[in-house]
């Protein structure tokens, strides 16, 4: 992911629209901090930016 390549310290978290193995896996791989799923941002959201800023991943009702 190019965000990742320029080394600005910066945190990466998606919103998408399905959560599935593959995705999941394929953000991972791309150094993606976490995402949230759309259908659950409204509980999700907050809790997955408070994660992250915590130095740690958020990837919905997935283990990190």
């Amino acid at each position: 992911m190019e965000v990742s390549r320029l080394e600005l310290n910066t945190l990466v978290l998606l919103l998408v629209t399905h959560d599935h193995p593959v995705i999941h896996n394929g953000l991972r791989a791309a150094d993606i901090r976490g995402y949230v799923v759309k259908s659950k941002a409204a509980t999700d959201l907050v809790r997955a930016i408070e994660t992250l800023l915590r130095g740690e991943t958020f990837f919905g009702d997935r283990a990190a």
